[in-house]
């Protein structure tokens, strides 16, 4: 069963875009994708993202600002649809970064009691009426 860290709706220590920033250029440069645009970060969110280009299309790199985790999804769709690329764990740590790459078949788990999420971030995924794992790790919260 995957576990989700605690934290993945705030943090004390501010975001680091510049990291994130850092981290799909390296990607570019190794040939995975070609960077289209990286959006500004956005105050609610705790995500950043990037909108890429591959041979199969173009798709956004959704990264958590708080704990080490991403993701890819489509572009196409007012929701975040969830896909599977070829960027992977295994290559960011090759390059130096501490970042989990999750595909669609966690991202699309049901959040149930088991996953023992704190206090603080229950009240934060309240209003979603069944959460799934990529909703509350890519998410506005105010």
């Amino acid at each position: 069963m995957f576990q989700l860290p605690s934290g993945f709706t705030y943090s004390n220590e501010a975001p680091n875009f510049g990291e994130f920033k850092e981290l799909c250029y390296s990607l570019q440069n190794l040939g995975y994708f070609k960077i289209k645009r990286i959006y500004d970060y956005e105050y609610a969110d705790n995500y950043f993202k990037a909108l890429v280009s591959t041979e199969l299309g173009d798709f956004l790199y959704l990264q958590n600002c708080h704990v080490p985790y991403a993701a890819f999804c489509n572009t196409d769709t007012d929701e975040f649809e969830f896909i599977d690329t070829s960027v992977s764990t295994k290559l960011l740590k090759t390059i130096g970064y501490d970042i989990i790459i999750l595909y669609k078949n966690i991202l699309n788990l049901t959040i149930k009691d088991e996953h023992k999420i704190d206090k603080e971030e229950i009240k934060e995924i309240s209003f979603f009426q069944s959460p799934t794992v990529g909703q509350v790790l890519f998410s506005s919260y105010e």
